[in-house]
């Protein structure tokens, strides 16, 4: 088999479509992914091709300027999950710190 045959099996395809669906589900509790989804909606802007920032909604449309109580209500779900990581690591790091066996002297 010759690549281009490879890559057009259906295998190869429900391999990649699992890869995607992985991926994803990663990107979607990664703090820095929910972070620049959070500030580009807030921001109101987009990136373009190649990674430059455009001014605008939906990879090239008009300008539309968002106010700031618009733009932290379409992000406030990546805000949340940003504060609940937080509170949880918090959290199991003071926990860690409690059981820790602390004497005085040594």
């Amino acid at each position: 088999m010759n690549r281009t045959q490879i890559m057009e099996s259906p295998e190869f395809r429900e391999q990649m479509q699992r890869r995607f669906t992985i991926q994803t589900y990663i990107q979607r509790i990664s703090p820095a992914n929910l972070y620049s989804e959070a500030s580009s909606s807030i921001l109101g802007i987009t990136e373009g091709g190649f990674g430059f920032v455009v001014a605008g909604v939906g990879g090239g449309g008009p300008f539309r300027s968002l106010e700031l109580s618009q733009g932290i209500t379409a992000s406030w779900p990546q805000i949340a999950a940003i504060a609940v990581g937080l509170v949880v690591c918090f959290a199991a790091s003071y926990m860690l710190f409690l059981r820790m066996e602390i004497r005085p002297g040594g």
